[in-house]
């Protein structure tokens, strides 16, 4: 009966959209083109839709309301603001196309697999700043656990073109500490594994041997850790002390890539890059531990250098990911980023 009656009420919706026209296009969640002025840093028309959050400014039309950037006022139901933004936080199930008649969203189906999705960073989506540099960057899972920088030292910048020729967050790898952003407590149930993919492009380092995190999950300093990165000139997945590192792989610098890290519930794992393996070996999935030292371009690990170059995505599962889906998540990168094919 609920679903039912859950059809018939969108059906009066799309109804009521129709004839209605603009009016209900200024509702939560409306699509379509957006024509609302403001600040440069908004992404491209329609790409998000949450609230009105998004459009061909800093913030469309929305009964929630957008937010606009420093450059320009809030339209209709928006919030204005001094913090530039773009995108914004989509969940899943308010993910829409281009807008239909009336400005009606379109149903499309995410991207990538939702069954166990704990993290999902875009640089096109949610990039919040505040005098030019990165202050957070907003979780598009639907958990909401955005990453951010309080210091403004340590705070990356989105730099147009840092990646593929697509804008990416910069990090400066500076020796007294380098940028990065951190993320609330992950808290989550490794059983089915564990799967990590990022998008993103490393300046080579001084010393080829030293180790620089891209990702890493913790209580402290190799304490309920997993973490992804580059380790003697190598790729490298860790969790607790269990590695993928094949040094018959050396890391890739000064170019774009995509990365795939991988632990699977037989405790197999496996390193993959650009669609290619490289790496593989006898891993554990991490211990069902609330996690609170949580980091992009950043480690805990000692003598480990802070992380030098672009990252435009990153993907976390809960669990491991089919074949299929697999294929699908990479595809969808390689797309998204005009990269990492071979």
């Amino acid at each position: 009966m609920g679903q039912k009656s859950s059809l018939f009420a969108w059906s009066i919706a799309l109804a009521l959209a129709a004839g209605c026209g603009e009016k209900f296009s200024e509702g939560p969640g409306s699509g379509g083109a957006g024509t609302s002025s403001g600040g440069s840093n908004a992404p491209d028309a329609g790409a998000n839709t949450d609230g009105g959050k998004s459009g061909a400014g800093a913030a469309t039309s929305g009964g929630n309301g957008g937010r606009a950037g420093s450059a320009g006022a809030a339209s209709s139901g928006g919030k204005a603001g001094t913090e530039t933004t773009m995108g914004g936080s989509v969940p899943i199930a308010a993910m829409t196309g281009d807008g239909g008649a009336g400005g009606a969203p379109v149903d499309v189906s995410p991207p990538i697999p939702v069954d166990g999705l704990e993290l999902w960073f875009d640089a096109s989506r949610g990039v919040g700043q505040v005098n030019g540099i990165v202050s957070t960057w907003a979780d598009q899972s639907g958990h909401h656990r955005d990453a951010l920088q309080t210091a403004n030292n340590l705070r990356p910048r989105l730099v147009d073109g840092a990646l593929s020729g697509k804008p990416a967050l910069v990090f400066d790898g500076a020796a007294d500490g380098g940028d990065y952003l951190k993320l609330p407590t992950l808290d989550a149930d490794y059983t089915k594994g564990l799967a990590i993919f990022m998008v993103t492009q490393q300046k080579e380092p001084a010393d080829l041997q030293q180790c620089v995190g891209f990702f890493e999950a913790s209580n402290g300093s190799e304490m309920d850790d997993f973490h992804v990165g580059v380790w003697q000139n190598t790729p490298l997945l860790e969790v607790i002390e269990e590695l993928v590192h094949d040094t018959n792989y050396t890391a890739l610098y000064d170019a774009p890539q995509m990365l795939g890290a991988m632990v699977s519930p037989s405790e197999t794992a496996v390193m993959r890059r650009n669609s290619n393996v490289v790496g593989e070996g006898q891993v554990t999935p991490p211990a069902n531990t609330p996690r609170s030292e949580v980091f992009i371009g950043h480690t805990l690990y000692q003598g480990c250098a802070p992380f030098q170059g672009a990252i435009g995505e990153l993907i976390m599962y809960s669990r491991a990911v089919t074949d299929p889906e697999l294929i699908q998540i990479e595809s969808y990168l390689q797309k998204r980023w005009g990269c990492c094919t071979q």
